[in-house]
């Protein structure tokens, strides 16, 4: 592989990671399910936060897929992240799940949450939307879930952003090691 191919190589993946730059944060997972007891009504939030890279401000839809029988989506369904939106911006889903009296221990329900991505302003004439599908069970059953802090939240944001910027950095050590040995092949 030239050195033209690994510049290009590098540039492509520098400049896809500002693709990914919408997040959402969620406290349940397949691994991780809701537990709820029976007539019981509970709000959960999910957390949207946006690049700290990105020049462009980004509009987030949510929408419930599934589990509208148990679930719906309280507050607002569409948020506008500037540039840096981080967990502190408050920028939060909130979903408002209450389980029917009637329901048996052991049932299980599925809830879907898409959240898609729309830039605010047209780039290029090729728009990129992203979307997100948070999908998690609601299991009935003789416990509820415990609640986690936010704080841990935090910490994953910071090392996420620690993360992308010795990214950056090797990056930019990589493309100066390759220019310089350019140089001395010229002389």
């Amino acid at each position: 592989m030239d050195s033209r191919n690994i510049i290009i190589l590098i540039l492509i993946l520098f400049f896809s990671a500002n693709v990914l730059s919408l997040g959402v944060n969620s406290e349940y997972y397949n691994s991780n399910p809701l537990k709820m007891q029976p007539g019981e009504t509970k709000d959960i939030e999910f957390i949207l936060v946006h690049g700290t890279e990105e020049k462009t401000s980004v509009k987030a839809i949510a929408s419930l897929v599934e589990g509208s029988e148990i679930a719906e989506i309280i507050g607002g369904k569409e948020f506008t992240l500037s540039p840096g939106t981080l967990v502190e911006d408050n920028k939060k889903i909130k979903l408002r799940i209450s389980i029917p009296q009637s329901a048996s221990i052991e049932t299980s329900y599925e809830i879907k949450l898409s959240v898609t991505s729309i830039p605010e302003k047209e780039i290029a004439t090729v728009q990129l939307n992203r979307a997100y599908l948070i999908n998690f069970p609601v299991i009935i059953g003789e416990e509820s879930s415990v609640e986690k802090p936010v704080e841990k939240q935090k910490v994953n944001i910071k090392v996420i952003a620690i993360i992308v910027a010795l990214f950056i950095i090797i990056i930019i050590v990589i493309l100066t090691v390759i220019l310089l040995k350019k140089k001395q092949e010229v002389k």
